[in-house]
């Protein structure tokens, strides 16, 4: 069974533990637009789906993929990444670099000072 868009996108923010407040300031998309699409209240456009769904991590949006699909993705049927990337454009590229960097550092431990 396939849930609608905000239903599924809510379900996968709750799951994650991903606040609205968290993701608005991260995509730009006000905080009040992500609260109203997942109550159902108001539409989200194609492009602010994208936005928002380009700040989840990837087990994230294969979650919310699969509820509203109505399925589990199979990721064992996808290419491996080294072909997946090199089927990208140059822009494509330096956007992935650079949502790689900025995981990595928002995943970093806090390094401790030695006393």
């Amino acid at each position: 069974m396939s849930l609608s868009w905000n239903i599924a996108f809510d379900s996968t923010l709750k799951e994650f533990g991903i606040t609205a407040k968290w993701l608005a300031e991260r995509s730009g998309i006000s905080q009040q637009s992500i609260s109203r699409f997942r109550k159902g209240h108001s539409p989200m456009t194609t492009d602010n789906l994208n936005i928002l769904l380009s700040h989840l991590s990837y087990d994230a949006r294969s979650y919310f993929f699969s509820l509203v699909l109505g399925s589990s993705l199979d990721t064992t049927q996808l290419p491996p990444i080294s072909e997946q990337i090199a089927k990208l454009s140059v822009q494509s590229k330096k956007q992935l670099v650079m949502e790689i960097v900025d995981s990595l550092v928002s995943e970093r431990e806090p390094e401790t000072v030695a006393s």
